[in-house]
C-alpha cells in the first residue's frame, strides 16, 4: 500500500501574503501548510507539512486563493 501522505498529487496551490508559507491542496481531501523558511534550511530534515487539515469527505482540493487579510 502505498502512504498518500507521501505520494500524492497536488491540484492547488497559493503562497501566503508573507512568502513565507505554501499552502497545497491534494486530490485526497487534504490541505497541506508548509513553511518555507524551514524548507530551505539544510540542517532541518523535517520537509513534510506543518499542519495539515483535511476535508470531510475527501474531497479533491482544486482551488485555493489568499488574500491581504
Amino acid at each position: 500500500m502505498v502512504d498518500k501522505k507521501l505520494y500524492n498529487c497536488i491540484l492547488s496551490q497559493v503562497f501566503s501574503p508573507c512568502g513565507s508559507l505554501l499552502v497545497c491542496g491534494s486530490i485526497y481531501g487534504d490541505i497541506g501548510v508548509f513553511d518555507l523558511n524551514g524548507a530551505v534550511d539544510i540542517e532541518n530534515s523535517e520537509k513534510g507539512p506543518q499542519h495539515v487539515f483535511s476535508s470531510p469527505n475527501s474531497e479533491q482540493i482544486c482551488s485555493l486563493a489568499s488574500t491581504q487579510r
